[in-house]
């Protein structure tokens, strides 16, 4: 992912670069951006996104998160590591 690009995740084509077709995935579920050292990934979704041991992202709360860090997207538990 390039500097201050913004890769957001859903199930909605039309606003969302990498699309998944669940019913746990919200129109648009996630946001993710990497600043060059560090991901920044705001959670915009209903059924939420989790991370580290089954916390919960907050919702809408831009949250700092590094390489190899895993976001399990909704109760499907769809995985995205962060390389």
């Amino acid at each position: 992912m390039d500097t201050e690009q913004e890769l957001v995740i859903g199930r909605d084509v039309h606003q969302c670069q990498f699309v998944i077709e669940s019913a746990w995935v919200s129109r648009v579920h996630l946001r993710i951006r990497y600043d060059g050292k560090k991901y920044l990934v705001t959670d915009q979704s209903r059924h939420g996104t989790f991370y580290t041991d089954s916390n919960r992202l907050p919702n809408g709360v831009q949250v700092e998160c590094n390489h190899n860090t895993v976001l399990n997207i909704g109760r499907d538990g769809i995985g995205i590591l962060l390389i």
